[in-house]
Formats: structure tokens, sequence, C-alpha cells
């Protein structure tokens, strides 16, 4: 090429090698292209784990000094702070997040620490699920999180329900084993140990869905009689509700 600088229009026209070189360039146009969304895919994987490193420290720095004894804690704000840990990942995929907790007590009695850790990770299941359906073009719509939580006879329900990419009837029975996981870059660990805390606290947690591409509920309940104030179990009250 440099040497036709001077005959560079007849060169790519008539010489053999010259009309090799528009092939060429288009060729290596089309590498560059490649190069860079290979490139993008590996930024985008190490960018979601830097993401789930921030949120696990966050997560241990709002709680590094607390103790591990049980506490009176408000409901509203810990489901709130849960999700503000979790505030840049909802950002970036614009998922709305609606928090309903008019209906359960005002205040319960837990293990701060890992009640909050129980949180964060059924919202970050939601969000990964939700991961899911964009991957499979199968989101229509406003991506969402609830997060709701009432009084049913003997227990607290806390439910968090997406529309993410939900589940079949077959994995509810295996998602909390340890190490299982349908995600390429999960431990398999969240939901497992937050199952461990719920069932280790009295309680149970199941996981709903109408199949695939239909979203998930996962249910947490917890006997009142274990989580309810000292005060109101004296009363025999369940508890102021929540505004």
């Amino acid at each position: 090429v440099e040497a036709h600088r001077d005959d560079w229009i007849p060169y790519l026209q008539s010489d053999p090698q010259g009309r090799q070189v528009l092939p060429f360039i288009l060729a290596l146009a089309k590498d560059f292209i490649d190069e860079k969304a290979r490139m993008k895919k590996t930024l985008d994987r190490v960018e979601n784990r830097v993401a789930h490193i921030v949120d696990i420290v966050r997560t241990q720095k709002s709680f590094e000094s607390a103790a591990m004894s049980r506490k009176d804690i408000n409901l509203h704000k810990a489901v709130t702070d849960a999700a503000r840990l979790l505030q840049d990942s909802l950002a970036k995929r614009e998922i709305q997040i609606e928090i309903d907790v008019k209906n359960a007590p005002k205040e319960i009695r837990i293990q701060e620490s890992k009640f909050h850790q129980m949180l964060v990770n059924l919202i970050k299941n939601s969000v990964e699920a939700i991961d899911d359906l964009e991957t499979s073009n199968g989101r229509k719509g406003q991506s969402c999180i609830k997060i709701r939580s009432y009084v049913q006879g003997e227990f607290l329900v806390l439910e968090v329900t997406d529309n993410g990419i939900g589940m079949e009837g077959n994995i509810s029975k295996i998602i909390f084993s340890a190490g299982y996981t349908t995600k390429k870059t999960g431990s398999g660990l969240g939901l497992h140990s937050t199952a461990n805390f719920v069932i280790g606290s009295g309680g149970q947690i199941q996981p709903f869905s109408e199949g695939i591409g239909k979203g998930a509920t996962m249910r947490v309940k917890l006997r009142l009689s274990s989580v309810l104030p000292d005060s109101e179990v004296l009363r025999g009250g369940s508890g102021k509700l929540a505004s």
C-alpha cells in the first residue's frame, strides 16, 4: 500500500494484490468489532462481580459492630435499608421497588444482621431472575420487585415477588440446596444461607412460581411468638401495624 501512494486508485482497481486491500480492510474492521464485543462482555462480567462484592462489603460494614443477639428493629426500615444496599444494581436495571408492610407489626425482635442479610439475599435473587429474563429476551414492561409483609394466623409472613424468569416446579424442591445455582457465576449459597437462618429461627421458606417466564415469589413465615418484642408478647398483642 505504501509503495502505491501515487497510483492508489489504479492499484486498487487493476492490480491483483491491490484488489485484496478492500476485503482485507473490511475483514480487519470486523475483527475489531468482534474483539470489542468480547471485551465488553468481559467487562460486564467483571462489573457484575464487583457490584456483588460491593454489596457484601456494604452489608458487612453496616453491621460490623452489631451484636448477634436479638433486638427490636423497625420492619419497614429494615426492608428499606436492604433495598438501599442494592440501589446500584436496581438503578442500573431500572427495577421498581414496592414495599408494603402496613399489615405487619411495626417492630419485630430478631437477629438484625442475619435478618438483614436474608432480605439482601432475597432481593438479589429477584434481581438475578430479572437479569435472566432480560437475557432470554422475555422482558415485557416495567421490571418490578414487590416486598410485602403481613400477619397470617400465628405467623409473620414476608414475601419477595418479582416478574423475572420464574422457575419450574421441580427446581423449587432443590433451590435451597447448598451449591445449587442456575447462574454461571453464582455460588449457590445465598438462598441456602437464607433457608438455614429461617429454618433455624423456627420458620418456613417456600418458593412459588407459575413457570418459566412468569415470575416468582419467595415466602418466609416466622412465628409471631418468636419475633414479637417482649412487651407485645406480654400484652398478648400482635404488635402495632406499620404505617
